[in-house]
């Protein structure tokens, strides 16, 4: 026999008492009701509902009811009360009730031979069975398993294993086989009065009871007249420990919608096949966990099974219910654990299969339903993780795809589906770490494929996917480890590419994606996190702060990046960190004067002809004041040392128009004191509007001669000066800071 518990609420809502309930057979056999129990029938005519209820010697056995119908209430311990239709019913049984002595199932043992005795017990060789209340004999221990062995019409004995040695028991003595009562309630309507609705998830009314289990066991109902049934739920009271339940004869009931909600210790249902008048059973054996097999009924005119086993997770099998009417089968399977084949159900009618399958972690196919109506299929399959091939599915009008497959584990490959209406393939492969290669889809209309193929950690490649309508690839491809390169999509609608690449640990090089769609930092951040094989990366037009941490990126490849960079108006950070380009630093403390190219320093160690500088005092990180005359189109500086073909850019243009802050240009028309700037080396020289006015310039220096532990010589001079500190690298990212870049080393 299994174990359950059962916590049954004192009063005060102080003393939650834990119970051990012996229910029939082995878990693994075929359901056998309990042997001990009381008979409880209730067959076709007998026009009543009855069922068996357990009562604790620890008090707090509360029974509540409503039914539609004037109807009588006899709660088997010699009390019966008559209640007016829909007026609730309300009763706490007494465990010493003289009516209720001898159903907890006395048995006697006897030393001599090792006995188990009780009259007609109904136990059978390898049940499991439970001893409550044990006196004087020893050698057998209270609500520990035994195993039935040697079973006679009146007694048996007990083993510690199954099929083993029968155990030693030591001096007469008692027990019992269940831990509790039995009352046998019986609910019949009033002359006159008819059963039309009956409810068992309602919670007694006694002062600061919270919420509580009921002790339900076993339940027959038998009334054509009833029309509204409940049983389970999980808000106040909790029928989880029914183990059967007969639905005999129902014939005017049009839902079982959310019947056994939640009643996990359900096991065997029985339904006669004259209930015909049932249009939805959605949610019926949600969260049934212990059930395993369900009957056949009629479901000719069930429109709705959504969520009808949901959270079943011992469900191995389901019949061929007549589905021909059926339109919503969503969720209907979902966290089946055990479920490893379904029938192939008529899905004519069907519209949603959205979380059909999803969590059913032995699944292994599914046959070809006929989709021809379906128009949404999300997280369909969503976590089967044994689901290795699907069938080619019709899906022309399916608009919803996303998480279709996700975590699909041992999912190798998908046919190509028909998806010219599809416009959601968010996740909808994410997790499938078996996947290699997927088909190329139509997506012609699809907007959203954030995570599509998130940690497909086989996948090597992808095709060409029309992508002119997506805005979203967020985490598209996010720790997919063996993709290598992926094609150039058209991403001139994305807005959002945040972690798009990250964890692509073989990835070696991006083609030029366009990126001026997206919106803000926080949708293009961490983008290439974790990407050490990343080697070459065409940045045009990176608009938002970004960074290639630890990448596979050399110097000229870095610069690259620089030089792709886009002008901003808001400054941006790229972070290069951990790249085999970015050279160590040098760092010298020195002291500058304005204006001047020669900058001294006592120790040249680490200096190198053509490192590019910065540092406070430095034309490209403090800038430096220049005025303009728009007039004569020039820019005056006294000294200023620089000469054509100079690259600069303004982070201030004061009143001066004509050309735009943080855009780098050239200089031309060089004198002494000043000169004039080009869009290009040797261009021609832009008009300048506006007033004149005062600029802050920014250029860059480099290291052009040096003369050992005495000082060295830059091509432009520096800004201010004073005592600073200056950094010198070989790697050039005066393009970056040019354009309002900030870059992290």
């Amino acid at each position: 026999m299994s174990v359950r518990f059962l916590n049954n609420n004192s009063v005060n809502n102080t003393d939650v008492v834990a119970k051990s309930f012996p229910i029939g057979a082995i878990p693994t056999t075929p359901w056998v009701r309990n042997p001990s129990w009381s008979p409880c029938e209730a067959n076709s005519g007998d026009n009543r509902v009855r069922g068996l209820y357990a009562v604790f010697p620890s008090g707090a056995n509360f029974i509540a009811m409503t039914v539609a119908g004037a109807y009588t209430v006899n709660y088997g311990d010699g009390t019966t009360t008559n209640y007016g239709s829909g007026v609730q019913a309300n009763y706490e049984y007494d465990y010493a009730n003289a009516n209720l002595v001898g159903t907890e199932a006395p048995v006697t043992f006897t030393d001599a031979g090792d006995l188990v005795t009780r009259t007609a017990h109904g136990y059978t060789d390898g049940m499991r069975v439970q001893f409550f209340n044990i006196t004087t004999t020893t050698g057998i221990v209270n609500a520990q398993f035994y195993f039935v062995i040697n079973s006679t019409a009146n007694t048996f004995q007990v083993s510690a294993t199954e099929g083993g040695s029968a155990l030693a028991l030591t001096n007469d003595g008692t027990g019992q086989l269940l831990p509790y009562r039995i009352a046998t309630v019986t609910i019949t309507p009033q002359g006159g009065s008819n059963l039309t609705s009956i409810d068992f998830f309602i919670k007694h009314t006694q002062t600061n009871l919270q919420a509580y289990c009921t002790g339900w066991l076993d339940l027959a109902f038998a009334s054509s007249t009833i029309t509204s049934l409940t049983l389970g739920g999980s808000t106040t009271i909790f029928n989880n420990y029914i183990e059967r339940v007969r639905l005999n004869q129902l014939g005017s009931i049009t839902s079982l919608f959310n019947v056994f909600n939640n009643m996990s210790e359900l096991q065997n249902v029985e339904i006669s096949n004259t209930i015909s008048t049932l249009t939805s059973v959605g949610n019926m054996f949600a969260g049934c966990t212990s059930l395993k097999t369900v009957p056949l009924f009629n479901t000719a005119s069930v429109s709705n099974m959504g969520a009808m086993f949901s959270d079943c997770r011992s469900l191995q099998t389901v019949p061929l219910f007549n589905t021909a009417s059926v339109n919503s089968i969503n969720i209907m399977f979902q966290n089946c654990n055990s479920l490893e084949t379904v029938p192939l159900f008529n899905t004519a009618a069907v519209t949603n299969m959205t979380s059909m399958f999803s969590g059913c972690t032995s699944l292994k196919t599914v046959p070809i339903f006929n989709t021809a109506a379906v128009t949404n299929m999300t997280s369909m399959f969503s976590g089967c993780s044994s689901l290795q091939s699907v069938p080619l599915f019709n899906t022309a009008i399916v608009t919803n795809m996303s998480s279709m497959f996700q975590n699909c584990v041992a999912l190798q490959s998908v046919p190509l589906f028909n998806t010219a209406a599809v416009t959601n393939m968010s996740t909808m492969f994410s997790g499938c770490t078996s996947l290699q290669s997927a088909p190329l889809f139509n997506t012609a209309i699809v907007t959203n494929m954030s995570s599509m193929f998130s940690t497909c950690r086989a996948l090597q490649s992808v095709p060409l996917f029309n992508t002119v309508a997506v805005t979203n690839m967020s985490s598209m491809f996010q720790n997919c480890s063996s993709l290598q390169t992926v094609p150039l999509f058209n991403t001139a609608a994305v807005t959002n590419m945040s972690t798009m690449f990250s964890g692509c640990s073989s990835l070696s090089s991006l083609p030029a994606l366009v990126t001026t769609a997206v919106t803000s930092s926080s949708n293009f951040g961490s983008m290439f996190n974790a990407c050490p094989s990343l080697a070459k990366i065409e940045a045009k037009n990176f608009r938002f702060t970004f960074d290639v941490l630890n990448c596979k990126l050399s110097r000229t490849s870095l610069q690259e990046i620089y030089t792709n960079l886009p002008t901003t108006a808001s400054a941006q950070v790229i972070t290069v960190t951990g790249n085999y380009g970015v050279d160590t630093a040098t760092t010298k403390s020195v002291t500058t004067t304005a204006q001047s190219t020669v900058v001294p320093m006592a120790n040249t160690t680490g200096m190198v002809v053509g490192q590019f500088v910065t540092g406070t005092r430095t034309g490209i990180t403090s800038g430096i004041s220049v005025t303009s005359d728009v007039t004569a189109n020039t820019l005056t500086l006294t000294a200023h040392g620089l000469t054509d073909g100079k690259q600069i850019s303004f982070a201030t243009l004061g009143t001066t128009t004509g050309i735009t802050a943080w855009t780098i240009y050239f200089v031309v028309g060089a004198t002494a004191n000043t000169f004039q700037v080009a869009l290009t080396a040797g261009g021609a020289a832009i008009d300048l509007t506006g007033t004149n006015g005062t600029l802050t310039a920014r250029y860059p220096s480099f290291i052009t001669s040096i003369i050992t532990n005495v000082s060295v010589t830059l091509d432009t001079p520096t800004a201010t000066t004073g005592t600073t500190t200056l950094t010198f690298r070989t790697l050039n990212s005066s393009e970056a800071l040019l354009k309002n870049w900030t870059v992290t080393f």
